[in-house]
């Protein structure tokens, strides 16, 4: 837990600093093009210049312009592979910021630890943040909390999305919400490849929000989770069981059941 919030100061730090030093790049070679531009104009401009063929010194010096102006198109080239890694920076950059941006939004809205709390409201980049009341941040409202948890999800950072669908869970355990959170937080516990901790979050699932909005999905991805652990036995009782425990599931998740335990040869 405070590893990630370390890291969450460290990505606010790198926000703010690292779009001024991609700005000075983009200056230095504005101005270095600017430069090399002149300085090409001012060697054409002497090469224009009539020459007598006869004095060798005049040869010498027409050859000097010519490896210097192929030099200067070498710079170019250069200065235009540096302006498309500047632009892929700023690129990649946007995307760290929008990652950052929903780490920060779950952390807003969650109910921090008196040791998180210390570590937050001690950072020079997030003391100035919403003020924490008794531990509570933004209200705390279940709806905001699930949301940012889908969010950071949905961007594939599983430990934000663990922390906040943790606690919907633990703040709100009778809100609509909670069986909802429970069942994502089985699927956060199998993209990090977690397969036992998936199976009791689904179980869970199952057995305490039976009547939500995810039981009857939380009772599949069980079975599914079994399948993958090699538990032949224990995935074909869940699929064979699932049309008694939930008859009126969608008629497609009646089918991915079905399926699951033909390819498993349930009988």
């Amino acid at each position: 837990m405070k590893k990630v919030l370390i890291n969450i100061l460290f990505l606010g730090v790198f926000c703010v600093v690292s779009p001024l030093y991609a700005a000075d790049w983009q200056q230095d070679i504005n101005e270095l093009r600017k430069d090399v531009r002149e300085l090409h104009q001012k060697l054409y401009s002497i090469d224009e210049k009539p020459v007598s063929t006869e004095n060798s010194g005049n040869a010498q010096m027409r050859d000097k312009i010519d490896e210097y102006g192929a030099t200067l198109h070498r710079i170019n080239e250069r200065m235009d592979e540096l302006e498309k890694k500047i632009k892929q920076y700023n690129d990649n950059l946007d995307k760290f910021n929008q990652k950052t941006d929903v780490r920060l939004k779950v952390l807003e809205n969650r109910k921090m630890s008196t040791e998180e709390t210390s570590i937050m409201t001690s950072s020079p980049v997030i003391s100035n943040s919403a003020p924490i009341n008794g531990g509570i941040v933004n209200g705390n409202k279940p709806e905001d909390m699930y949301a940012s948890a889908m969010q950071a999800y949905n961007n594939a950072l599983y430990d934000e999305a663990e922390l906040g669908f943790e606690d919907v869970i633990k703040q709100f355990p009778s809100h609509a919400l909670a069986g909802n959170s429970q069942y994502w937080l089985g699927e956060v516990y199998t993209k990090q490849g977690n397969l036992n901790k998936a199976k009791q979050a689904f179980k869970s699932g199952y057995e305490k929000y039976k009547n939500g909005n995810k039981g009857a999905e939380s009772l599949y991805r069980l079975g599914v989770t079994l399948a993958n652990q090699k538990n032949t036995k224990g995935a074909c009782v869940v699929f064979m069981s699932f049309a008694g425990e939930f008859p009126k599931a969608t008629a497609d998740l009646n089918k991915k059941v079905k399926t699951e335990a033909q390819k498993l040869g349930c009988k």
